[in-house]
């Protein structure tokens, strides 16, 4: 997969030339990077394939489908129908993973308030108190994430149905462009 560039700000600490220690003064710069593709590994586990994972060899999708015979048409077809059903099978299961997590974040946050009622004047410190348990941050963090990837697929998976739903309109004008048949 190719990797694109990006360009990052960093705040870096300029060293005085003349002296050894640091002067204490920043600078902002501009750095290359080269994201890494630790965010969309998820997508390989699940079985997705995302746009720019495309081997353009393998799987060139025309701009323009009247110029690919029927059969090319229906391979294109077939092949996005496919990948938009497993896109939303995949969706369907991180969502309701998402809402189990956000179930056990409500009653986590129950079972602490029960806990701690008598120990704060008021509703509101027994709230900030909460944010910094442990249990409650690894759950919000798990819902952040699983909300962030379902986006992610929501995504790919309108992109698969955008080109499926193109070849399918072909088809459909191929099929009642044609004369009608008489059997004699």
């Amino acid at each position: 997969m190719e990797n694109t560039t990006l360009w990052v700000a960093m705040q870096v600490r300029k060293k005085h030339p003349k002296l050894s220690s640091n002067s204490g003064r920043t600078t902002k710069l501009l750095k290359v990077a080269t994201p890494r593709d630790e965010n969309l590994k998820f997508l390989r586990r699940e079985g997705l394939i995302a746009p720019d994972e495309v081997d353009p060899e393998n799987d060139a999708v025309a701009f323009d489908f009247t110029r690919l015979t029927g059969r090319q048409v229906g391979a294109v077809h077939s092949r996005y129908a496919v990948r938009h059903a497993h896109a939303i099978y995949v969706a369907a299961r991180r969502a309701s993973r998402l809402i189990m997590l956000k179930r056990d974040l409500k009653i986590e946050y129950a079972v602490q308030r029960s806990r701690n009622k008598g120990k704060y004047k008021n509703k509101w410190e027994l709230d900030d108190e909460l944010l910094v348990r442990p249990e409650i941050q690894r759950l919000e963090k798990d819902i952040a994430v699983i909300e962030a990837e379902l986006e992610i697929i929501n995504a790919v998976a309108a992109g698969y149905e955008g080109i499926r739903n193109g070849a399918s309109r072909e088809m459909y004008r191929r099929g009642s462009e044609q004369a009608p048949r008489h059997d004699t």
